[in-house]
């Protein structure tokens, strides 16, 4: 609206007024108390916005005490993590494949018991024997979990992998494709070691085939 336009608006207006006198018309009146239903529907509507947030905290008995914004330090610092985490792990390449490269995401008490249960060697053998080649899709969040004291946390993630290269033999050992897109669900534990976040276990459910989307 221009000056001149909002200059009008305001003198019928005073014209209104001066022809009813201050009382506010039905009409007026209708408006204002539909100004405020609006108002009122737009604060339920925020306060469900931010009742579907993914992160926030819970005290000792997993009751959810508040929410947590995008930008809250530790959410930030967890995101970052997992980000850089599913990156290595979801891009393995038996070419090129260094188990000292995830390591570095873990605590001490992880990485021992790794080392304990020979995976760095398991792992090593199974992607060469079968020239493995993973190419991560997409990382998708379902909730993090702050325990109130911030020393530790819970996630809910999935991974969405294709398999770009596998000898036919692990394929048909495990029902997977070639080229196939793959979700994985993962629930990983965390445990802050100092000022810095460090995956402390993590819980993988089996490779499943991505549902198509609609219409294809």
């Amino acid at each position: 609206m221009t000056s001149r336009q909002a200059a009008v608006a305001a003198m019928s207006l005073f014209v209104l007024l001066f022809l009813t006198g201050c009382k506010i018309s039905n009409d007026a009146a209708a408006k204002s108390s539909d100004s405020n239903i609006n108002r009122d529907e737009e604060a339920r509507k925020q306060q469900e916005r931010e009742s579907q947030t993914l992160w926030f905290v819970i005290d000792e008995n997993g009751k959810k005490l508040r929410n947590l914004p995008d930008d809250d330090p530790e959410v930030m610092g967890v995101n970052k993590l997992m980000v850089l985490h599913s990156d290595v792990v979801d891009n393995l390449n038996y070419r090129s494949l260094n188990v000292k490269d995830e390591f570095r995401f873990y605590s001490q008490g992880f990485k021992e018991q790794l080392n304990q249960e020979g995976y760095p060697q398991v792992l090593l053998l199974m992607y060469k024997d079968n020239e493995i080649v993973l190419k991560l899709n997409r990382l998708a969040w379902y909730e993090m979990a702050f325990h109130r004291n911030f020393k530790t946390a819970r996630l809910k993630t999935e991974s969405e992998i294709v398999i770009e290269r596998c000898s036919q033999e692990y394929m048909d050992k495990y029902k997977l494709k070639l080229g196939q897109a793959y979700v994985q669900p993962r629930i990983v534990d965390l445990v802050k070691e100092g000022s810095e976040w460090k995956i402390a276990r993590i819980d993988k459910g089996p490779f499943v085939v991505k549902p198509s989307s609609p219409g294809k």
